[in-house]
């Protein structure tokens, strides 16, 4: 299965695809696509922001999308949030392809931070 990636920052943009390398996932996992999601939009401005990278990742035949995104400080329950991210995203790409899964990530630690760790 093709896997595309959004994320929200330029470590995951140039990081994320080393480490994919080392980890053998067994799916073809796409470079990552930048898009403008700001870490305390609302759900449905980050699933607007995310959704101008869909038709990209439809077109090279993705069978599911991961959108990473950093928590910050945010308050708010990161299941709860995760959902209505989740819930937003999955409206706005069922018009486009509705067969192609969806799942949303918040790092509640920067990437940078884990590769600096490593």
């Amino acid at each position: 299965m093709k896997i595309g990636v959004l994320v929200d920052g330029d470590a995951e943009l140039e990081g994320l695809p080393h480490l994919w390398k080392r980890l053998g996932v067994p799916h073809q996992i796409l470079k990552p696509l930048r898009c403008g999601i700001q870490p305390f939009a609302s759900p449905a401005q980050m699933a607007f922001a995310a959704s101008k990278r869909f038709q990209i990742l439809v077109e090279k035949g993705v069978g599911a999308i991961i959108i990473l995104i950093d928590k910050e400080t945010r308050p708010e329950c990161t299941v709860e949030l995760v959902r209505e991210i989740e819930r937003e995203s999955r409206f706005i790409l069922s018009e486009i392809a509705s067969d192609v899964d969806l799942h949303v990530v918040l790092k509640v630690s920067m990437l940078e931070n884990w590769l600096i760790a490593d």
